[in-house]
């Protein structure tokens, strides 16, 4: 889902820095109307990818040793097999013409201390409609922004298909889930294999899909993300993001504004009506909520 540099977005600039009684920072938030922001050069999109399996074990092992969660390793039971064939026709992506992310960004970009070499989030989601609706999906990546050198994973709320996606490619549907059902997705740089780690997972049904690829996605940002694609924002539950952290090269995990140039609160204003508005951090500054609402 590569996103367009001209989005309206909330910023929150590094210049303006309050720290809370936890010692996180809070970056107070103004308006941002593009296009002067910190725009990435376009990259050149990356080879396709080369799929390379693990096992099981592997899998478990790298989700406990890399972010701690042993309540998500637990729910690591019923593992789906990557589809053969080819991608689907959907890309959660943009032509260039309109606003369509809505939830938060994570920007390196000028920065020299840190790259995205993780993010995961755990999160709710319920279907939209079925038919003569846009394509709509929550998902977690790191890249495209300004370029095509994005890497996801999500669920697609229109069919309520668990997804990944690597661009230019189009996303690979894996399950289905169902409403209402708690998600758990995450990405990161493998160090020992020199790959990317995907997986995304019901906790609900304790459903998941691991692999790894070779693929060459843009660090320099992390997304979390509500996307509406191809018509006006449709009527849906929100979608509430818990735990939603990046990981350094370092292997340190952060709450979405620590340790970044500048953060980012994006509203979704699709020019056929509607908007998906994030509410401002809480908790750790890693928890909010993606609200659609019919004008902004």
């Amino acid at each position: 889902m590569r996103n367009d540099p001209r989005l309206r977005v909330l910023a929150i600039p590094l210049a303006l820095i309050l720290a809370t009684a936890t010692g996180a920072f809070v970056r107070p938030q103004a308006d941002y109307f593009g296009p002067s922001g910190p725009v990435p050069p376009t990259a050149t999109p990356p080879e396709p990818p080369e799929e390379f399996p693990i096992s099981d074990d592997y899998a478990k092992q790298f989700v406990l040793k890399k972010t701690g969660r042993a309540d998500v390793v637990a729910r690591m039971i019923h593992r789906v097999p990557t589809p053969k064939g080819p991608p689907s026709n959907d890309h959660f992506t943009t032509d260039g013409s309109k606003d369509i992310w809505g939830g938060y960004m994570a920007d390196q970009n000028g920065g020299f201390l840190h790259r995205a070499l993780g993010v995961f989030a755990d999160f709710n989601v319920s279907q939209t409609c079925n038919f003569f609706c846009p394509l709509v999906g929550t998902w977690v990546g790191i890249g495209g922004f300004g370029n095509s050198n994005l890497a996801q994973t999500g669920v697609n709320q229109r069919n309520m298909q668990a997804f990944y996606e690597m661009l230019p490619a189009g996303a690979v549907y894996l399950y289905g889930v169902n409403n209402s059902d708690a998600m758990y997705t995450y990405l990161a740089w493998d160090s020992a294999t020199n790959n990317w780690y995907f997986q995304v997972q019901d906790l609900t049904t304790a459903t998941y899909w691991s692999s790894e690829f070779s693929y060459s996605p843009d660090t320099r940002t992390a997304e979390w993300i509500t996307e509406v694609n191809g018509g006006s924002v449709p009527s849906m539950n929100p979608v509430n993001f818990t735990s939603a952290r990046w990981i350094d090269e370092t292997g340190n995990g952060h709450s979405i504004p620590d340790g970044v140039i500048t953060a980012w609160r994006i509203t979704l204003r699709d020019p056929n009506g509607g908007c998906v508005v994030p509410s401002y951090l809480s908790g750790t500054n890693d928890y909010f909520t993606n609200t659609a609402v019919g004008s902004c």
